[in-house]
């Protein structure tokens, strides 16, 4: 019988603005069985970082490089449960919701993974159906873009609860979001695959491509979720806007190549993206 001292839950943080309901929350996994590693940067000190309130059953490790996916994959070696939840050090997923997600997963194909359903931050103008529109035609380039999908412009269309059927319990989908992710430990991605510094944007995109590329089949739940403050563009000076528009635009365009998208739709979603931050830019000075 499968329980949750199967699992290990696996967190790669540059140990930053961490809060003490998460702090809790990762102990709280430890108190029912899971093993978590915390997975930082070697210039940190593990006993400061076990001064914030970490449990002592917490294994902080020291990576050997920083960068999201590196500190991740090197926390890998350590693992020898059957299960894995790879996690950011910002998600709010209850232990509860944790039993809900692995009892689910227990009843797919071997060969799957599972995300809870990624609830974003409600944006006012979504209701009118004219802007979803123009949304949907210059960054997706589809009219009616598939939930779950990635576009024609290698952005991926969310997944929202009103995309499922009544009774649908999980959706199968193209792509899944990286702030936490349950698969068993024979299919987590071993290989170098994310070659940039700084902020590891895109990199669920690349991942879910290179699970698919197994055979691996993706699932997103309907029995569970967990909240997320996607960065609004809009909210960024000039030059911060600027720095996080050139480092999406190279990871983007290097997932584009791997998946042999068109350039035309990658090109006018960029320009919608600078053309809307320019517009908000002036409102403001009016």
């Amino acid at each position: 019988m499968k329980n949750l001292s199967d699992i290990s839950v696996i967190v790669p943080s540059i140990v930053k603005d961490l809060s003490n309901k998460w702090i809790n929350q990762i102990n709280s996994y430890t108190n029912n069985g899971i093993t978590v590693f915390l997975s930082i940067p070697k210039n940190k000190n593990i006993d400061e970082v076990y001064k914030l309130g970490f449990s002592n059953k917490v294994k902080i490790i020291k990576a050997d490089s920083i960068g999201q996916v590196n500190q991740r994959q090197f926390a890998y070696k350590f693992c020898k449960t059957e299960f894995i939840i790879n996690m950011d050090d910002d998600i709010e997923f209850s232990i509860e919701k944790v039993s809900i997600l692995f009892m689910q997963f227990l009843n797919l194909p071997e060969n799957s993974c599972i995300a809870p359903l990624m609830n974003l931050k409600s944006n006012p103008y979504t209701k009118f159906k004219f802007i979803n529109f123009i949304k949907n035609f210059f960054i997706f380039s589809e009219l009616n873009p598939k939930p779950g999908s990635i576009s024609k412009s290698s952005f991926p269309v969310p997944c929202t609860s009103k995309n499922f059927l009544n009774n649908e319990f999980q959706k199968k989908v193209d792509w899944l979001p990286g702030g936490i992710l349950l698969l068993r430990r024979k299919h987590i991605i071993k290989e170098k695959y994310f070659h940039f510094a700084g902020k590891a944007y895109c990199e669920d995109l690349i991942q879910s491509y290179l699970l698919k590329n197994k055979n691996m089949k993706l699932y997103v739940s309907n029995l569970c979720s967990f909240h997320t403050s996607v960065l609004s563009y809009r909210d960024l000076n000039i030059s911060n806007f600027l720095s996080y528009l050139h480092k999406d635009f190279l990871i983007r365009n290097y997932f584009r190549n791997l998946i042999k998208n068109k350039k035309t739709p990658f090109i006018k979603a960029y320009l919608f993206l600078l053309i809307s931050y320019l517009l908000t830019r002036m409102k403001r000075l009016i």
